[in-house]
């Protein structure tokens, strides 16, 4: 929860703790079915709560789920709270003139309690245990008027539905012998209210339908007069476009005809010129020959000087290239006797160096040798001096181990009597005092259990009262239960969750 305090103040509650206890908004469960949501979507996890389901996953997968988590989750309840709003808009006129009791200065003054109380944070509720009901503060939202609900101490009921609530909650007293808590008359307030809202909506939609309906013919016979406008008008431009296409094909046919006859006397004049023309082509032909021979006489000789002079070049190529050949041959033979000369040096000062190194060996082994004699000779001497000393300081050693080991025995046997002793007084008294905490424990449990179950008689006798309230309610108006609607929502959640 305080991960999400940290992430987010916008989800901010309005109503007093003492109000906002045993609360919840009237429309959740049906905004939520018009919307295809679950109930289970809205809900809020905190972060240690995914860390306890995917404890295998990092912590900061973790982290990055649930802040996508939480920006969904937000999203839901801004649709929810948006359709909400529309529902209670679409309702609130019905409701001002249904409800005569709701005077001004009541809610003005409500208003301004809240206003003096502050906003409540949602995690703050959830935290004291009491479901909370949505609502709008004006003063802290003065322009919106949409996505708001009414919680459960918000509203002031009809004359007629707090006398029905009365009655039945008098049948119920008597035929239970309990008395109904404030939770469970306002719910059923509810239910006879939102019954009564849904029959006034349901006659404003059939009022608006007609409505509907009577604009829709008149716009029906409005359009069948504009159709008929709007042929004669179509009529009148096919006329007058069937005049401009005959105007346009004979001004055509005679364009047709003047072009022909342009075209016949530009043929004649054609065929007079080609004939004065064809004794110059024979001419042009006969220079046109002569000059091709020209060119092609010139193409050969260039040929030729080009193949001269690619041999020429060729010779020129080969003779450097036999030239850098022996060249490569006389340098290789160079670096041949060069090499094996080297190598026969460098063959001659190993063999030098490998005859010094083994004399210098032969010397030091023989120094080793004497080295080694001497100093076998000096630990042999000193060994046996020190066995010597080794016996005399073990035997004395000895001798005082024993010594003290005698007298730890006696301590420690003396030690243990007494530590047993101790042990056997304080088992006792320990004995004593479970005995008597045990003796304690079952008187409490015994208490606890009667107060349980008188506990748990009450709760049921309340719960079954309430049942037969809310049975009552839902058979007056003919519509579902607030349980069974819980029940419709937990079994759609439950199946949603086996399909993932």
């Amino acid at each position: 929860m305080g991960e999400l305090n940290g992430t987010s103040s916008v989800l901010r509650w309005d109503l007093p703790p003492s109000e906002a206890e045993g609360s919840r908004p009237p429309r959740s469960v049906p905004t939520c079915a018009r919307l295809g949501l679950r109930p289970v979507q809205l809900l809020i996890k905190s972060l240690n709560e995914r860390l306890a389901e995917r404890n295998v996953l990092p912590f900061e997968s973790v982290r990055l789920m649930h802040e996508s988590y939480e920006k969904e989750r937000r999203r839901l309840l801004q649709t929810r709270q948006e359709e909400t709003g529309r529902i209670t808009e679409a309702a609130g006129d019905r409701l001002q003139c249904n409800d005569s009791q709701v005077s001004g200065p009541e809610v003005k003054d409500y208003k301004r309690d809240r206003r003096t109380t502050g906003p409540v944070q949602y995690a703050d509720l959830c935290i004291k245990g009491g479901p909370a009901s949505r609502s709008c503060s004006a003063a802290d939202h003065p322009g919106r008027t949409r996505g708001c609900s009414f919680g459960l101490g918000d509203l002031k009921y009809p004359k007629a539905i707090e006398m029905k609530v009365e009655r039945l909650t008098k049948d119920i007293n008597e035929e239970m012998c309990v008395s109904l808590s404030e939770r469970d008359r306002k719910i059923a307030a509810l239910m006879l209210l939102k019954h009564q809202e849904e029959q006034d909506s349901l006659k404003h939609s059939q009022k608006q339908e007609q409505e509907r309906q009577e604009a829709h013919r008149k716009e029906e016979a409005q359009r069948v007069e504009e159709d008929k406008e709007r042929l004669k008008k179509l009529k009148k431009n096919m006329q007058r476009w069937q005049e401009e296409l005959e105007a346009r094909r004979r001004t055509r046919q005679q364009w047709e005809a003047e072009t022909i006859g342009q075209r016949e006397r530009r043929g004649a004049a054609a065929a007079g010129q080609m004939e004065e023309s064809e004794g110059g082509e024979e001419h042009l032909r006969e220079k046109e020959e002569v000059e091709k021979r020209r060119q092609d006489r010139e193409r050969r000789a260039a040929v030729e000087r080009e193949q001269k002079a690619w041999r020429s070049k060729r010779a020129q190529v080969e003779k450097k290239r036999r030239q850098l050949e022996e060249r490569n041959h006389q340098e290789i033979l160079r670096h041949v006797l060069l090499r094996e000369q080297a190598e026969r040096r460098a063959e001659e000062e190993a063999a030098h160096r490998r005859r010094e190194l083994e004399r210098k060996l032969r010397r030091s082994c023989e120094k080793h040798a004497e080295a080694t004699e001497e100093r076998h000779k000096e630990a042999r001497s000193g060994r046996q001096q020190r066995t010597e000393r080794a016996a005399l300081l073990t035997f004395a050693r000895t001798r005082d181990r024993a010594e003290q080991v005698k007298e730890r025995n006696r301590r420690r046997q003396l030690c243990h009597g007494m530590l047993r002793e101790r042990i056997r007084r304080e088992e006792e008294e320990a004995r004593q005092v479970r005995g008597a905490l045990h003796r304690a424990k079952e008187w409490r449990r015994e208490r606890l259990r009667r107060q349980r179950e008188q506990l748990q008689e009450e709760a049921r006798r309340l719960a079954r009262a309430s049942f037969h309230m809310r049975e009552r309610v839902r058979q007056q108006t003919g519509r579902r239960s607030f349980h069974r609607m819980a029940l419709e929502a937990q079994l759609s959640a439950s199946l949603a969750s086996m399909k993932l």
